[in-house]
């Protein structure tokens, strides 16, 4: 997902909707996050 906004460099993270984890070395789940975009 990308988000216009200018308080965040664009093509860097702005914002985490959903936080991943592992188990041991496994991903269980990935994280989910909105991506700044330029305005």
């Amino acid at each position: 997902m990308q988000q216009p906004t200018s308080e965040v460099e664009p093509d860097h993270i702005s914002m985490v909707l959903r936080y991943g984890y592992r188990v041991k070395e496994r991903v269980v789940r990935t994280a989910q996050v909105a991506v700044a975009a330029a305005e």
